[in-house]
């Protein structure tokens, strides 16, 4: 086998193998990455603080913002009732103060703009701009004095993730001043647990009753510990295991070729210039296959949908452990000294 021939084969088998390496833990990261997009879509980075049988202070509620990992926070009530033109539909409203746009990238209402759920927007045709006017619920406990003033819609968003009954729901800016039925927050991840402890010392009062925070989906089939997942991927070692493999596989070759380094050692070529002549013969496909490996994994990452700078990293990360583990063994490999008559002989 001519030796350009070889080194090329040898390059292309070590591109394959830190592809597949890098391939394989992308694939992981991008379910651990799709798993925590999906929980936090349905309302993971929330906290709901209650009062049982009582209710919350809507400014203290508002100041639960001045905590460090909390991305945003609202007072929110819920009250019934009727749209002017559908007489027989109760309407159930959520009178929040500002922060729950946020929760959802819904644009800030003004004073007189609502925003409506995607049900109720595919329900009754609305849009943005759409005049609404509402009336009071004849009966009923959570009976709302509706303004006068005539509102319009500001705004669609899906609200399903603070509730099944939000997911029709009419969301009606309120001032931060008054009671609330509760307090949401949105958290980042790395301050949840610190966030839902500290909001029943912020939120009580001393006189109502012990202030509960409920997270919605503890317990239930979401719930992913993104970042101890991702540390704990098996395949995060898949670049090593694909270096060993190459390694293996070049000493084997090397293995096989030990008749030229005996005669280059009988012709008078010192130990030193061998491990050199060797050591390059291994390095060269080990480098090239694992930079085109590093490059096909990383754009596979990217195709997959993840972000391009994980992808990148990832994929880098894998080239580097495979190329390294690889180049390891082409080192001691290279250190042998063959037993140049022995050899000789053999051939």
């Amino acid at each position: 086998m001519a030796a350009p021939f070889l080194h090329g084969a040898l390059t292309v088998v070590v591109t394959l193998l830190v592809t597949s390496a890098g391939v394989a833990d992308l694939a992981v990261v991008h379910r651990i990455v799709a798993d925590e997009r999906a929980y936090l879509a349905a309302g993971g980075d929330l906290l709901r603080a209650s009062v049982r049988d009582g209710s919350l202070a809507a400014d203290a509620c508002a100041a639960v913002t001045a905590l460090d990992g909390v991305l945003a926070s609202s007072a929110v009530s819920v009250r019934q009732v009727r749209v002017v033109g559908r007489p027989e539909h109760t309407q159930t409203v959520l009178l929040a103060t500002p922060g729950l746009e946020r929760m959802v990238g819904a644009p800030t209402l003004g004073p007189d703009e609502v925003l409506v759920s995607q049900v109720v927007a595919d329900r009754w045709g609305w849009r943005a701009g759409t005049p609404v006017r509402l009336v009071p619920h004849s009966t009923g406990p959570t009976v709302w004095d509706v303004p006068e003033r005539g509102l319009a819609v500001g705004g669609v968003a899906d609200l399903s993730r603070f509730g099944d009954a939000a997911s029709s729901a009419v969301v009606v800016p309120s001032a931060p001043s008054g009671a609330a039925d509760e307090c949401v927050v949105q958290t980042s991840a790395a301050a949840r647990d610190d966030v839902a402890a500290a909001l029943p010392a912020l939120l009580g009062d001393g006189t109502a009753g012990a202030v509960e925070v409920q997270r919605p989906l503890d317990g239930g089939a979401f719930g992913p510990d993104a970042a101890l997942e991702f540390a704990r991927r098996p395949t995060r070692v898949a670049g090593l295991a694909a270096g060993a493999v190459a390694g293996v596989l070049l000493a084997v070759v090397a293995w096989t070729r030990r008749q030229r380094s005996a005669l280059y050692a009988t012709l008078g070529m010192p130990w030193s210039g061998g491990v050199v002549l060797r050591a390059t013969e291994g390095v060269v496909p080990v480098v090239a296959g694992g930079a085109w490996g590093g490059l096909c994994a990383g754009a596979t990452g990217a195709g997959l949908g993840l972000p391009v700078g994980v992808a990148v990293v990832t994929a880098a990360l894998h080239a580097l452990a495979a190329a390294g583990g690889a180049e390891a063994v082409v080192v001691l490999v290279a250190l042998w000294r063959p037993p140049t008559l022995q050899a000789l002989k053999d051939r």
